[in-house]
């Protein structure tokens, strides 16, 4: 079966979802490491999720790496890296596999557990924690 979706995603959605994400649904298995980050487009004094979002639309190569906080070595796991493709991958793979977590998404709902599976399914290609 393929399904197709239609949608716009806005920087307001990405902010909503990262913020989702890091405050609640993810901050349990997931570290950033931000100096590595591409921080041409950062403001100071704006949140991550807002500097991450706006950096997404001002840079269409704009990505960052996902790393594990559970790691038993002396650095994090890389998990995978979020980047415009696998940000629609999810949206289109959450539409078909978890489509109560995708309208939470679409239509303003988003919690800590549908901004989780998002950024999982966005860095991993798949739900590994929870």
């Amino acid at each position: 079966m393929q399904v197709q979706i239609n949608m716009e995603i806005t920087q307001e959605n990405l902010e909503n979802w990262f913020c989702g994400a890091f405050e609640g649904g993810s901050n349990y298995w997931l570290a950033l490491d931000v100096m590595k980050m591409d921080r041409k487009n950062f403001k100071d004094g704006q949140s991550l999720d807002d500097n991450l979002a706006e950096s997404f639309f001002k840079d269409d190569n704009f990505s960052f790496k996902v790393y594990d906080t559970e790691s038993d070595e002396d650095e994090f796991e890389e998990l995978g890296e979020v980047n415009w493709e696998n940000i629609k991958w999810a949206l289109q793979h959450m539409s078909v596999h978890y489509p109560n977590l995708f309208n939470d998404l679409v239509h303003g709902d988003a919690d800590a557990d549908s901004c989780d599976v998002w950024l999982q399914l966005a860095s991993m290609k798949d739900v590994v924690f929870g």
